[in-house]
């Protein structure tokens, strides 16, 4: 465990499954009352976890992501950075960086401008984000053709690697890049820039 944690009541951690494994919280993280944090999981920094979420075993969870009260992740799933997990949502799938997710199971809805504004992440990141985000969800490809059209079209700084980087790395459960609650990918409406 890192340093300058807040760590609230009741919250459980548990050691890891298996010689030579590690379960890992990072620093900055705040962990509201009845958190329960399975084996080998990893907690990246300045994450918030409301109250009551639970994380099965070997989840993995960027930094300064914040998932609400009351949500479930499915044992091997990834939460990108900056994600925002809405409350009572059941994640059992990868959730990409700097994504709105929330529902039974979880759905994308959106970017999370908001938090990227606070982490002072500057409109032009944004923008390339937001165009990666469109490519996913509207060009119609498997994730890995889709990938290859946003290197190929967006001239990509370091959070757009980074998030290309988590789309890229092996997932053992999938990764959530549409939009499944209408049953039809993102819409260009649900992107639309809060600014």
């Amino acid at each position: 465990m890192g340093n300058n944690n807040i760590i609230r009541e009741y919250v459980t951690v548990h050691r890891a499954a298996g010689i030579g494994q590690s379960t890992t919280i990072g620093d900055g993280n705040m962990l509201m009352a009845y958190v329960h944090v399975a084996h080998n999981c990893i907690i990246g920094n300045e994450v918030t976890i409301a109250n009551s979420v639970g994380l099965s075993g070997h989840v993995e969870i960027e930094d300064q992501a914040t998932i609400g009260g009351y949500s479930g992740a499915h044992q091997f799933v990834r939460i990108g950075r900056l994600t925002m997990i809405g409350g009572y949502s059941r994640v059992i799938k990868d959730i990409p960086p700097y994504a709105v997710a929330v529902g039974q199971p979880a759905r994308l809805y959106g970017i999370n401008y908001r938090g990227m504004r606070r982490r002072n992440i500057p409109a032009d990141i944004r923008s390339q984000i937001k165009s990666a985000f469109k490519i996913m969800a509207n060009s119609g490809l498997p994730l890995p053709g889709a990938v290859q059209k946003i290197r190929e079209t967006i001239p990509g700084g370091t959070e757009l690697e980074a998030m290309l980087g988590f789309l890229e790395k092996r997932s053992r459960m999938g990764v959530l890049f549409r939009n499944i609650s209408r049953g039809a990918d993102i819409s260009a409406d649900a992107l639309v820039d809060e600014e």
